[in-house]
């Protein structure tokens, strides 16, 4: 009987060291992970927050190169209208018209995927 014993208890010492140390290299595991987490978490944050930054920097860059090119496109059709008036070719104004078009053309396409 003294052996069954014996042998019981080097058995189940052993089994509760060995779920043991997996119960620990779980929890260390976890706490690993949540470490990790907190740290993704935290970048997420911050860059979430650079983007929203950027993006109305954006919004507001667009809207001023919007505006001036408005400012632009009267301009050149208050020039066409006096060249005109004086009978002089307005041809000299394709290139300037034809890049406020373009710009107008690349902000609103800029603007719809913000």
């Amino acid at each position: 009987m003294n052996t069954g014993r014996i042998v019981n208890e080097k058995l189940f010492g052993k089994t509760e060291l060995k779920s043991e140390k997996v119960e620990l290299a779980l929890m260390d595991n976890i706490k690993q992970r949540h470490k990790l987490l907190s740290q993704d978490k935290n970048r997420i944050i911050s860059l979430t927050t650079e983007f929203f930054k950027q993006r109305r920097q954006l919004t507001d860059m667009l809207n001023l190169a919007s505006e001036t090119a408005l400012v632009q496109q009267k301009d050149i059709a208050s020039a066409e209208s006096s060249l005109k008036e004086l009978g002089i070719d307005n041809k000299i104004l394709f290139q300037y018209k034809e890049m406020v078009d373009e710009s107008l053309f690349e902000i609103k396409d800029a603007k719809n995927k913000i």
